[in-house]
């Protein structure tokens, strides 16, 4: 399986919703791959799967209240060992795993570029 990270808002601000959101998605996934969406509070994940699931994606799933409750109820995270630089934050993303080894995080992570996730 193959994971990988793409933006759901543009720019800092958290307004600008990514025109390119769903071609992306579908660069990289078919339409019966399960899909996990993401980001710090549940609502803008919550749109993009709903967009997901409007563009025939069959397998998506919101992660309920968001990157900030999956912190709270004490769930692992993965958090990539390559340094991500740009102008979004872990809020804007589609996707908040990786390959390494799970540990716990009690702060969010900043992680903005593409990254080929497993």
């Amino acid at each position: 399986m193959i994971r990988k990270l793409i933006t759901i808002i543009e720019n800092d601000t958290g307004r600008v919703k990514n025109p390119d959101f769903l071609e992306q998605v579908s660069n990289i996934c078919s339409k019966d791959d399960q899909i996990l969406v993401g980001c710090q509070s549940g609502v803008r994940s919550l749109n993009a799967t709903e967009d997901l699931l409007n563009a025939g994606f069959k397998n998506v799933k919101n992660v309920g209240g968001g990157y900030a409750a999956w912190l709270k109820n004490g769930f692992s995270i993965c958090i990539p060992k390559k340094e991500f630089e740009g102008s979004g934050s872990a809020s804007c993303q589609a996707s908040l795993s990786g390959s390494e080894e799970p540990h716990q995080a009690s702060s969010p992570t900043t992680s903005t570029e593409d990254d080929e996730m497993a």
